[in-house]
């Protein structure tokens, strides 16, 4: 009875070394899946991070030209008040001609069309300064957007950032 045990007992201990091998093999396997996992975790973090600040760029940029656009637009908008000004003036001496051009019946009906016209002028000038208070105000309230939408990036860069950690986290507890 000894002599059956025993084979037997080595077959055990051969199938046993055989399961340890394969067991060694897997873990192998995965810690080399592991580090494989992990590299590919920290490049694509880094990838984000990259269009991150490149999001961040653009939004800056962006910021920037509208800053250039709304101070352009103030500049007309005093130009276009200086121009109205000078439009009145012109109105104001427009009428004193005509007081002086009475006894010229033909003249008198010439300098009340260009008065007509001036008062359109004038008038339509009141309404491009109107409508450029109106545009600079529309313009203040994009630039608010604008400084909205730059902190969303920003907290959108913490959140990725908090995000690489995390993931960072998970992939040091992967088996």
């Amino acid at each position: 009875m000894i002599m059956k045990d025993t084979p037997t007992l080595d077959q055990a201990i051969t199938a046993i070394a055989d399961l340890e091998q394969q067991v060694q093999a897997a873990q192998d396997a995965i810690a080399t899946e592991h580090r494989k996992a992990n590299l590919t975790m920290r490049v694509v973090l880094v990838l984000l991070a990259c269009m991150v600040l490149a999001n961040l760029q653009f939004v800056y940029m962006l910021t920037a030209e509208f800053r250039t656009v709304v101070k352009d637009m103030v500049a007309m908008y005093e130009h276009f008040g200086r121009v109205a000004d000078r439009m009145d003036v012109m109105t104001t001496y427009i009428q004193a001609m005509e007081q002086d051009m009475r006894l010229m019946p033909v003249m008198r009906e010439q300098m009340t069309l260009m008065s007509a016209d001036v008062a359109n002028m004038s008038g339509n000038m009141a309404n491009m300064t109107r409508d450029m208070g109106n545009m600079q105000q529309q313009v203040g309230t994009m630039d608010n957007g604008m400084g909205s939408m730059s902190q969303r990036f920003h907290n959108l860069n913490s959140n990725v950032g908090s995000m690489g950690r995390n993931v960072g986290d998970m992939a040091d507890t992967v088996p």
